[in-house]
This record gives structure tokens, C-alpha cells and sequence, in this order.
């Protein structure tokens, strides 16, 4: 895998990853595409294409934080979903980072749960406090 961070909306993948994090997320969830070309430009802000043989196939958002790398957003394309490309992009930035904090919806119906199992599979632990 190839991780390729965006810094300016000028990058060749840069309608791809908006594409795939539009289809990707419910609004209330996104950014503007302008405020997120805003956010771009902050260092701690790291927008990343995923791609294997130089085909996009995800996208990962995170924070690079004092004390931890912050995972905001991972996506897959849609049309390659399901193929285990979530599990490797989290195994290998893992692998290449210490402390990761990542923000779930609480696990109250099928698909949250589902998601919690899923993050939980590859390490991740569930913190049960009120935020």
C-alpha cells in the first residue's frame, strides 16, 4: 500500500478522495469542500489516497496529535468494499504508529455494532466513557 498525503486540492487525487469521502459519510459528518482545502493546510492534518498498484482504493483522515495520531475518517472506494482493504490500511498504519485514537458512533444498531467488531478485530478498544 501506498499512502499519499493530499496537501492542496492542485493533487491529482484530490476529486477522487472528495468523492469517495462524499459517498462515503453523512453529511453532518463532513466538511465543506472548502473548509476542508482550508485544513489542508494545517501540518497536523494528514489527508491520505490509499492506493496499491497505483489505483486509488481508500482514503484515511487523521490528526497528528502530541500524543497520538487521531483517525477522523477511512474509507473505501465503494466499488471495491469488502475485499479486507479497511483491515490492511489499519494493520499497516498501526504497524507504522504508536498511540492511535479513532471515534466510533456507540454501538446501538446492526451497523455500529458491526463497525465496533470490526475495529476491534484489528486491536482496537473500547473506551465506555461519555465524551
Amino acid at each position: 500500500m501506498e499512502f499519499v498525503r493530499i496537501n492542496s486540492s492542485d493533487n491529482n487525487y484530490f476529486d477522487d478522495v472528495m468523492n469517495i469521502y462524499k459517498v462515503s459519510f453523512p453529511i453532518f459528518e463532513q466538511r465543506t469542500i472548502k473548509d476542508q482545502m482550508d485544513v489542508l493546510k494545517d501540518d497536523k492534518y494528514n489527508c491520505m489516497a490509499v492506493c496499491e498498484s497505483n489505483k486509488l482504493v481508500g482514503i484515511l483522515l487523521y490528526w497528528d496529535l502530541d500524543n497520538c495520531k487521531y483517525i477522523e475518517h477511512l474509507a473505501i472506494s465503494p466499488s471495491i468494499r469488502g475485499k479486507n482493504y479497511g483491515s490492511r490500511i489499519l494493520k499497516e498504519f498501526c504497524e507504522n504508529n504508536e498511540t492511535i485514537v479513532l471515534e466510533i458512533d456507540p454501538p446501538v444498531d446492526d451497523i455500529s455494532i458491526k463497525r465496533l467488531g470490526f475495529y476491534s478485530n484489528l486491536g482496537f478498544k473500547l473506551q465506555e466513557f461519555e465524551h
